[in-house]
């Protein structure tokens, strides 16, 4: 056989030739191959991966190094829209001759960024409980990437962060909406007869999403 030294900063998981070889994230990692040629491929957090071939000889050793790549940065957090109004600190009205939005759309706005933010905590909470990396561990070893349980944990993954990123991009779009688009000068003015209601909605193969009603 051929040994292998893996270094990873900060830890990784680790897939040898389509099989997880480490679900749970390492930092050092020993493995023995058979002489030839491989393929490793190395995992962390937010889908990021770095593939890596290599050429193992009879009886030789390798040391290999990998850095996970850079995150990529999520858009700036918005100021909540109760903080600005519990503070008294409101947008200035538009200038005089510019008709703006009603409030009506920032109060909207910032209803379904609370329920997108109510909804990715709950799958972020899911994602780490269910299968969990003990179930990971117990059914993955010496299995090819496609083991049900890793390939459920990684959809559960990329689910949270797109909630978490759906989340963020209707807080900062609220927050634009409410500086420099709405017209603060006078009290939202309500149709009369016509409620909107929005709320989450949990199917029973766990998927997530939502439901918006009108009553008039």
């Amino acid at each position: 056989l051929a040994r292998v030294d893996l270094t990873c900063a900060p830890g990784c998981t680790v897939v040898l030739d389509g099989k997880v070889a480490s679900a749970e994230p390492v930092t050092a990692y020993v493995m023995y191959v058979d002489p030839g040629a491989h393929t490793m491929v190395a995992g962390w957090s937010g889908e990021r991966t770095r593939s890596l071939p290599l050429e193992s000889k009879k009886g030789g050793s390798d040391a290999l190094t990998l850095e996970a790549p850079p995150e990529k940065k999520p858009p700036p957090p918005a100021p909540p829209v109760s903080a600005i109004a519990a503070s008294g600190d409101m947008p200035p009205p538009p200038p005089p001759g510019r008709d703006g939005l009603s409030p009506t759309f920032v109060y909207g706005g910032a209803a379904v960024t609370a329920v997108l933010l109510g909804v990715s905590i709950w799958s972020g909470l899911d994602t780490k409980a269910s299968p969990g990396a003990d179930r990971v561990r117990t059914e993955c070893a010496g299995q090819p990437a496609t083991c049900p349980a890793f390939a459920s944990g990684k959809r559960k993954e990329v689910r949270t962060d797109v909630l978490f990123g759906a989340t963020a991009a209707f807080g900062v779009a609220t927050a634009v909406v409410a500086v420099l688009f709405t017209d603060w000068s006078s009290p939202p003015k309500p149709e009369a007869g016509a409620r909107l209601r929005i709320l989450p909605v949990v199917s029973p193969d766990k998927s997530v999403g939502l439901s918006a009603s009108a009553l008039f």
